[in-house]
């Protein structure tokens, strides 16, 4: 956990490249998981980032997983959604359902009244200087620009060591297996 590693680092007086290593096998647990989404809903530039954040956490789905989802793969009334994989099967597309906590479903219900119009649950930020014009059926956020976001919040916070999105999926899954749920 990060409080584990920032433990290590200190008592065992370890060189950046010795804490870069740990870093990389960082997960947060509960508490601090929690304890960094509500960073991040604080102190987002942009009202995708929360969200965005809160999805990957409560679902462990990958950064680029995210960037696709489309708002036809949310079943808010089922508390479900349909994410679309493409690192299982390169050859086949493959999909897999998982189920929406009562927080996620909340914080989606709010986000759709107001973000951006598009097909895609977190589309591209018409207002970045830098955005690439996308075509009208790929105007989702790309993992790239996501991540970019997701760094310039973590800087300069207690959370500026770690890395990006991968956190998320790391924490979702250690987490539920120290809850003991099988890891089918």
């Amino acid at each position: 956990t990060v409080k584990q590693i920032e433990r290590q680092i200190k008592t065992q007086k370890l060189s950046t490249k010795q804490a870069d290593a740990i870093w990389e096998a960082a997960y947060l647990d509960t508490a601090e998981l929690n304890e960094l989404l509500e960073y991040v809903r604080v102190n987002a530039n942009h009202e995708f980032l929360y969200p965005m954040c809160l999805m990957a956490a409560h679902t462990g789905a990958r950064r680029s997983e995210l960037s696709r989802c489309k708002v036809a793969d949310l079943d808010l009334a089922g508390s479900t959604v349909t994410i679309h994989e493409r690192k299982r099967s390169k050859s086949t597309r493959t999909t897999r359902m998982i189920p929406l906590s009562a927080k996620l479903n909340e914080v989606l219900t709010a986000w759709l009244k107001i973000k951006p119009e598009s097909p895609f649950v977190f589309p591209e930020l018409q207002f970045d200087e830098d955005a690439e014009v996308s075509p009208p059926d790929e105007n989702f956020m790309t993992p790239d620009k996501a991540s970019h976001h997701l760094e310039i919040v973590f800087k300069g916070s207690r959370w500026e060591n770690l890395r990006g999105w991968h956190v998320f999926r790391h924490s979702f899954i250690s987490n539920c297996a120290t809850q003991g749920v099988d890891q089918r």
